[in-house]
């Protein structure tokens, strides 16, 4: 598997109260850092969940309390990937999302985010789905994200899968570079 670079400080923006609304999940005022999502949902998150459960994410040592890291997904794609971050307190009833009944969008926004953010045990759960259900379900979208970041077993159990998908169906489906050639390559062993 190949190494997900470490993405960069995201930018930050001040909070205006007007302008965004905060998650009913991850609200508590004593959080240090706020994440702003791509549609205005803040996340408040503790940067000791931040250093135990993910290697991507680096934001700021010193974040004034107005002001929130903008990151680029939309909320519903950072509520899940939170989940598996930042752990509820201890008075807090929780379980993590079913990633199973996630929609075909939403679940690979969520696997490309968490290759991202380097958030292991989401990852980990996002690649067992591909390989059990997700690679014979969605082949095309399953076949560019494990050749993206390098899980070449899935990859080929998307790339059989997909077999019987027409290839004229298949080329605008194949979004990855050198995706489209190990794809065909497959049809003439």
């Amino acid at each position: 598997m190949t190494s997900t670079p470490t993405p960069t400080a995201a930018p930050l923006g001040k909070l205006e109260p007007d302008q965004y609304t905060v998650s009913p999940k991850f609200n508590d005022p004593n959080a240090e850092i706020t994440f702003l999502s791509s549609d205005n949902v803040a996340f408040k998150i503790f940067r000791s969940h931040l250093k135990v459960n993910s290697a991507g994410f680096s934001p700021p040592e010193n974040i004034d309390v107005t002001e929130a890291v903008l990151l680029p997904e939309a909320s519903d794609v950072l509520e899940i990937l939170f989940s598996f971050i930042h752990l509820p307190g201890e008075h807090e009833q929780f379980r993590q999302p079913r990633l199973m009944d996630l929609e075909e969008r939403l679940f690979f926004l969520v696997a490309e985010a968490a290759e991202k953010y380097i958030v292991s045990s989401l990852m980990n759960m996002c690649i067992t789905l591909l390989s059990i259900s997700y690679c014979n379900k969605y082949p095309f979208q399953s076949l560019n994200h494990c050749a993206r970041h390098g899980y070449t077993t899935e990859a080929d159990l998307a790339a059989y899968a997909a077999l019987g998908v027409p290839l004229n169906g298949a080329t605008s489906k194949l979004t990855h570079f050198g995706v489209l050639t190990a794809y065909v390559r497959l049809l003439f062993l």
